[in-house]
């Protein structure tokens, strides 16, 4: 960002927004010289800066020019005892070839004797092992809409393998759309999404199978939509339940979600997913986000072959209208899936 100051001379800068873009502000500084720069409102309802920091490097940039005038130009130096190594940008450990291959190899500086020694352990051949991550609901319709991901999502390898991390669906009901848990070696992140009136908290419980099995409850806020159990035991069956308590004190229909944490040899986390063998059953995405179902789809081992949008006046923004093949049909793997996305009416806001 530096850059964009353009005074000719070593600098580095940082901007800065507050929420819905009433503030801006701007940190620079060069080996003499530091300053900062603030522009905003002061009651919030009366505006906002889109793009704020074309303003305050423009400004800044002013000030610099003026105050360098008579100041000598000076190079940052290294500080002892500061080295700069080769790092992949995913993980922060340092890079195997895959990651050469994926173009995730940067350069950073580190203080001595605290080097990264590990090896990257996210990228498989051309494949990313993701950790666990959130998709975007209706509440995020005025800021690129509801059912986005990170883009690097993609980059997962597709069927039912994920190294220490899996995914696997819950049965969901009308209030609870979407309820799926993210399994990995130290624990399970749980996500959901809730279409129903405004609950004043969620019930999670967790039952365990077996003689010694117990059933945990956690009570959730309201706006939850995410919760990581680390608790869990190895080699063991559980079932979590979740329901949303409303303002008069019951309880929505359940939704639940089964996961395993059978350990392999290998250290990883083995559980079954749709998709193994060369014959695999088509997942049925209607009615979900669009992201969330080119997801299932890879990893299902099929391939999103074509994505057509078309009004309706009653499915959300961004969700799955139909889909070809149809759900629960029987194909081979790598198979081409078309699914129909509903391009209005929006949802919420933000």
């Amino acid at each position: 960002l530096g850059r964009s100051l353009q005074i000719d001379r070593p600098v580095a800068a940082k901007t800065g927004t507050t929420e819905n873009w009433k503030d801006v502000y701007l940190a620079a500084y060069t080996p003499n010289l530091v300053a900062t720069f603030w522009m905003g409102y002061d009651e919030p309802k009366m505006g906002s800066i889109q793009q704020g920091w074309r303003y305050s490097t423009a400004f800044l940039r002013e000030v610099f020019l003026e105050a360098f005038q008579d100041l000598e130009i000076v190079e940052f130096e290294q500080p002892e005892g500061i080295v700069r190594v080769s790092v992949c940008n995913k993980s922060g450990l340092r890079p195997n070839e895959s990651c050469q291959a994926a173009g995730t190899v940067i350069s950073d500086y580190f203080i001595e004797g605290h080097i990264p020694g590990e090896i990257c352990n996210m990228h498989q051949d051309m494949f990313y092992n993701r950790p666990p991550y959130i998709i975007t609901d209706e509440r995020w319709s005025r800021r690129g809409g509801p059912g986005r991901g990170p883009e690097d999502a993609k980059e997962m390898l597709p069927g039912d393998g994920f190294g220490d991390f899996a995914e696997q669906w819950g049965q969901t009901t009308s209030d609870i759309s979407l309820f799926n848990a993210y399994v990995v070696q130290d624990g399970v992140t749980l996500q959901w999404q809730y279409e129903g009136t405004n609950p004043k908290s969620f019930e999670l419980q967790r039952a365990a199978q077996g003689a010694a099995g117990e059933t945990v409850t956690f009570e959730l806020e309201g706006n939850t939509r995410q919760y990581s159990d680390t608790d869990l035991a190895e080699n063991t069956i559980y079932t979590y339940t979740l329901t949303a308590r409303l303002a008069d004190g019951t309880l929505t229909e359940p939704a639940t979600v089964h996961i395993s944490t059978a350990v392999d040899t290998d250290g990883s986390v083995d559980i079954h997913q749709p998709g193994s063998g060369d014959i695999v059953v088509v997942p049925n995405v209607t009615g979900i986000f669009q992201a969330i179902a080119e997801m299932r789809i890879s990893q299902a081992g099929l391939k999103v072959s074509i994505v057509e949008h078309q009004y309706s006046d009653t499915v959300p923004n961004g969700q799955v209208i139909s889909q070809i093949p149809a759900p629960g049909s029987i194909t081979e793997k790598r198979r081409e899936v078309k699914i129909v996305v509903s391009k209005g009416p929006e949802t919420g806001s933000f």
